[in-house]
């Protein structure tokens, strides 16, 4: 039997909400050095939730997590921001999303910590996109995938992050443009024309 958490990890991006949220159930039950932080299980719990239509249960989820206030003092402020902003937009503030993805641009800073300042790239690029912004948030994609980390091209394609912009020219240009991170490229003719046909 896979661990939990390997088990989340290969389920997510799949149509199977129903087996995330029982691997996720199982998290916690034995030791697991690759066991989640409790803010991704929220999110990846978010995600099947909405994915099974049960939106009373995922917004539950969502409050908890905007009652999580970003640390002033925190190396990772410019990533908790994006965070808090791409939560902000998905629960439909969308003011208060932009003024968050604010606070989490004036604190990037790569010369401090690269990863938080790609994380909070992404986290400024899923906000654009779940607002619709679509070229704000290909930018932010762009310079997300032009980076050195485990935010590569099959692993944003593989979330429903992007989903509102995913049928977008734009989106598509940006995910081509980093085609050579794919074992096979070919494989977005087939994945796009898919997309076409929503």
């Amino acid at each position: 039997d896979l661990p939990a958490s390997l088990s989340v990890y290969l389920l997510r991006g799949t149509q199977q909400p129903d087996q995330v949220l029982r691997a996720l159930d199982r998290i916690g039950a034995t030791k697991d050095p690759w066991e989640p932080d409790t803010q991704e299980i929220t999110w990846t719990r978010m995600e099947a939730l909405r994915a099974l239509g049960r939106d009373a249960e995922m917004r539950s989820y969502l409050q908890s997590l905007l009652r999580t206030e970003v640390r002033v003092d925190s190396p990772a402020m410019d990533s908790e921001w994006a965070d808090r902003a791409a939560l902000l937009a998905w629960s439909g503030d969308r003011e208060a999303a932009l003024a968050a993805v604010a606070k989490a641009r004036a604190a990037m800073d790569p010369q401090r910590n690269f990863l938080t300042y790609v994380e909070a790239q992404n986290g400024t690029a899923v906000t654009y996109a779940r607002l619709g912004m679509t070229a704000d948030a290909c930018t932010a994609v762009d310079t997300v995938l032009s980076s050195p980390t485990y935010f590569t091209t099959g692993f944003e394609l593989t979330h429903d992050w992007f989903d509102p912009i995913r049928h977008t020219p734009e989106f598509e240009a940006v995910i081509r443009k980093h085609a050579d991170q794919l074992k096979d490229p070919a494989i977005l003719d087939s994945y796009f024309a898919k997309d076409a046909a929503h």
